[in-house]
């Protein structure tokens, strides 16, 4: 029994290729061997890698057309109304108390999202104001 993983992957990539060459000399077609392969990486890329970049393209096109007075979210929770924004340098500043108008200065990638919906909590003031 092999205990390190490198040489068991190596004893079995040997004994791949010995089954391959096993069965070419019976006269099978060496090509069936890759199909498996093929499909398996063919449906990474379909339900794994398609749907992560598709994901991550629209947090892009949602960043760029970040605007002042967006209501974010940042990565660690904090939810604050964007104040001024700085792309160049890669920075937001963001309003989290209008109280005593606290506001932080993030990088722009320490935005998640976009809240495009305002909080029930924020609807009911508007329509009291």
């Amino acid at each position: 029994m092999l205990t390190d993983p490198l040489l068991a992957s190596w004893a079995e990539c040997c004994r791949c290729l010995f089954l391959l060459a096993e069965n070419e000399a019976r006269g099978g077609p060496t090509w069936l061997w890759l199909v498996g392969p093929l499909i398996i990486v063919y449906l990474y890329f379909v339900m794994v890698h398609g749907p992560a970049r598709r994901e991550q393209q629209a947090r892009l096109a949602q960043l760029r057309n970040l605007k002042k007075n967006d209501h974010v979210v940042t990565t660690s929770g904090i939810f604050g109304v964007v104040t001024d924004l700085q792309p160049e340098a890669g920075t937001v500043t963001i309003r989290v108390d209008e109280g005593t108008n606290t506001k932080l200065r993030v990088r722009l990638a320490a935005i998640e999202q976009v809240i495009t919906e305002r909080p029930a909590g924020e609807k009911a003031k508007a329509s009291k104001g």
